[in-house]
């Protein structure tokens, strides 16, 4: 669940985040009875890494989570890249062009990476075997991509094209 606790020194409120928009967000803050004009946000959960600490910034942010969960993605790759590109750069349009999915290790990457972009299908059957997957899965993460270990699956990564 993405949301919010705000104070304004005399009252404190849990602000539900998740589908609303700035609009939403303010009256649930009226509804609570705080001053928007001394609002603080003391907690902030389910948004990602650096978000800001307005309003607005939370507003912005929670409609790129749902751009991304409309793309059929998961907020935690978004939030990945986040930490990748840096705050300033990454943007969902750049996030779906450099994501290339979520593997359990280099080695499962590797295979759907020969499967999707037929490494090996020039090769014949009989020759595949003296292939490298292991050497080639090193070489793509020195240049071509890079991986992410993902913070609430700690046995997957998220790997993105460089």
């Amino acid at each position: 669940m993405r949301c919010i606790t705000i104070t304004d020194q005399a009252s404190i409120a849990y602000i539900e985040v998740e589908d609303n928009d700035l609009d939403d967000m303010k009256e649930q803050i009226e509804d609570a009875k705080i001053d928007l004009e001394d609002v603080e946000i003391v907690d902030i959960s389910g948004l990602g890494p650096d978000c800001g600490r307005t309003l607005e910034a939370i507003a912005k942010r929670e409609e790129e989570i749902q751009r991304v969960e409309r793309g059929g993605y998961e907020p935690e790759a978004y939030f990945a890249w986040i930490c990748l590109q840096g705050v300033a750069y990454a943007t969902v349009e750049n996030f779906e062009d450099h994501f290339h999915g979520t593997f359990a290790d280099i080695e499962e990457f590797v295979e759907d990476y020969i499967d999707n972009y037929g490494i090996l299908d020039s090769i014949p059957e009989h020759l595949r075997g003296y292939f490298d997957a292991e050497k080639f899965g090193r070489d793509l993460m020195i240049d071509d991509f890079s991986r992410y270990k993902c913070k609430y699956r700690s046995h997957f990564f998220y790997i993105f094209r460089n």
